[in-house]
This record gives C-alpha cells, structure tokens and sequence, in this order.
C-alpha cells in the first residue's frame, strides 16, 4: 500500500512537472505568422562567371535537418551550373527564428517569402527547389501559390509525393523517440530533480532499460560530462548506434542536432538539440499531413493547384514514404496526374534518403534534370 501511494505521489509530481514544462515551452515559442528563413549560399568557386541562364538552385531540408545537410550538394551544382546555390533552414531549425505554429502550410509560407528574397537578389531569376522529406512536401506546396508559380522553373522532390501519408518512415520514427527520451532523461533530471528509474525512460521496443543502460543513460548521456565534444559525443553516438545497425550516416543525422545544440552548456548540464522537440510533440506529422482544406481552397488564399513546371519525383524503394501504386496509395498517384501533370518519377533502389544512400545516382539524375532547356 505505501508502495502505490508512494507511485501516486510520483506520477502526480511527474505530471505536474511535465504540465508546467509544456506551458513554458509556449511561453517560449512565439506564434507568428511568417519568419525570415536563415540561409547559407554557395556561388562557383571556380573563378568563372555566372551563368545568367541558369536558375538559381535552393535546397529544403527534411526533419531533424538544417541547412548544412546539403552544403556538400551545393557546392557541387554551384560549380557545375555556374549559378548561385541556397540551403536553408526551416522555421525552428538551424538558425532560424523559433516560432509557432509548425505546419506545413505556415513553413511553406515561409519558404515561398525566401525564394522571392534570393530571387530578387539575383536579378529576379528563377528557382530551382530541391526538397528533401518535409522539404519535399514543402517544395510540392509552394509550387501551388500564385506568388511562387512567377519564380520557381522546377521542382525536384526526393522520396515525397502529394498527399496525406499512410504510414511513416520506421527510421525516423525510431529516432525521434530515442531524442525525446535523452532530452526528457536530462530535463527531469534537471528541473524535476526526478531519477531516470523515476521516468521510466523505455526503449524503442516498448521495455524499460536494463540497470546498466539506465545507469549509463544517467551518468555518460545525457549530462555533459567535458568541455571536448568528443567525449560527450561518443556515448550518444553509440547509444544511438545500437539501434541504427552502428550506420554511420544515420548516426551522423540524428545526432547531429545534439552536436550543434550543447555547445553552449556547461560541464554536468543535460545535452540540448538544435531543434526544441520537446515544444513541438506532433513534430513528425509535418511530414505525414498535407492541407487538403487550404490546397482546396482556391483563390480567396491566392492558391492555384496546379503546377505546370516541369517536376521531378525520386522515389526509394527500400522506403514506405512513397509507395508503389496499389489501392491503398493510388491517392498519392492520383495527386500527382491532377497536380503536376509536367512530372517524371524515378526509381532508387535504396532507403528514405536518396542523396546519401546513392549520391552518385542521385546527382546525375538532378544535374541531368536542372539543364537549361531540359524537359521531363
């Protein structure tokens, strides 16, 4: 009996605390209605001229991102297209303001104001968009807004189709309840002064960890434990690896946030993320939505669902993000024929992230695509 009142007393003071976190964080996130987009750009450093034909390119990363996820990319087609290359950060990313709200409506209002920006200091050239995951989908909305449909020439998606998604990328789900549980462990830790054991952070898989893992987790995690990056770094990266097959790419990405995010806190303070995903707890379905109702809307909203720029679908096989056609997904295909009729879909035997799990495929399908004069 002492044992359950003691649990309801713990959960009760959980709850609280967890209450008066949540309330923080909006106190913390704005609401404001469109933000001005941080960006990094990369012009040829070949020493050649521009090429004034030749569009500008802006890449828009997906979640967990930034935009140095596509620095390496970018300096790439800035020398191969003698043009000016952007690689933004979404609202609540890398160095872009945080706000609410955190739809894709909003971050494609968002990226429709950068566009016009980077094409008016081009001389009002037009945009090719390259989007990656959310950055796709964002990429495909963008296409619909009369104020866009004057700038951008093309646009690439990468393993996203319209459409409202049926099921999400296994990968990214797991991540992403790995980060929550390392930011949870250290702010209760912190503010609740509640144990790890007390939380009860679980695996992936639903168990609790074992008194090694939680011991661990506590200790080496996600407290800070020296000023070098590379001693906090390594714990994280292998917590993160035992669950990721020990891949180093996606050990790189979903750490990645953690890596730009504690640099600031002192020795003994819990790891930060970039990213403040403990104010956004529906931050994955920004990938899975897509806004019918507004898509639908028409005019009133200065909308035009239809895309007459040339479009170009990379699809992953290994992926569940954009199916193959069968009566489940037909949706998406359909989707596709009404809104981008000028549209081509490509095959890449791989996983979500096309650019990283086949880069040299991926390049030559976009440099081919992003020609001057080049059609579907």
């Amino acid at each position: 009996k002492k044992n359950q009142e003691k649990n309801r007393a713990t959960t009760k003071t959980r709850k609280l605390y967890v209450h008066q976190m949540l309330k923080s964080f909006h106190r913390l996130l704005h609401h404001r209605a469109t933000v001005k987009l941080n960006s990094i750009h990369f012009k040829p450093s070949n020493g050649l001229p521009l090429n004034h034909a030749q569009p500008i390119v802006v890449h828009v990363h997906g979640a967990f991102g930034s935009a140095v996820d596509f620095q390496y990319q970018s300096k790439k087609l800035a020398n191969s297209f003698q043009t000016m290359v952007y690689s933004v950060d979404l609202r609540n990313h890398g160095e872009s303001p945080r706000a609410l709200p955190y739809d894709n409506w909003t971050l494609t209002n968002d990226l429709v104001s950068l566009i016009h920006t980077v094409s008016h200091q081009n001389g009002n050239k037009k945009v090719d968009l390259i989007g990656f995951s959310l950055g796709a989908k964002l990429a495909l909305l963008a296409g619909f807004q009369k104020k866009a449909q004057t700038v951008i020439n093309k646009i690439v998606s990468i393993d996203m189709p319209p459409g409202k998604l049926q099921e999400m990328d296994i990968i990214a789900v797991r991540n992403f309840k790995i980060v929550l549980d390392v930011l949870r462990a250290g702010a209760y830790y912190k503010q609740g002064k509640l144990s790890v054991q007390e939380n009860k952070i679980h695996e992936t898989n639903g168990k609790h960890f074992s008194k090694a893992d939680l011991k661990s987790l506590q200790e080496n995690l996600f407290l800070k434990t020296s000023g070098k990056i590379k001693d906090w770094m390594r714990p994280l990266e292998n917590h993160f690896g035992k669950f990721n097959n020990y891949d180093p790419n996606l050990i790189a990405y979903f750490t990645a946030g953690f890596r730009e995010g504690s640099l600031a806190p002192k020795v003994g303070e819990p790891l930060q993320h970039k990213i403040p995903l403990l104010k956004m707890p529906n931050y994955l379905n920004s990938i899975c939505d897509w806004p019918t109702s507004v898509v639908e809307s028409g005019n009133p909203l200065g909308i035009r669902p239809h895309v007459s720029q040339p479009t170009l679908f990379l699809r992953a096989l290994q992926s569940p993000m954009f199916p193959l056609p069968d009566k489940s997904t037909q949706h998406h295909y359909d989707l596709i024929e009404k809104y981008y009729p000028n549209h081509r879909i490509l095959d890449f035997d791989c996983i979500h992230p096309i650019h990283i799990a086949k880069p040299l495929e991926y390049y030559k399908a976009i440099t081919d695509f992003l020609k001057v004069n080049q059609k579907v």
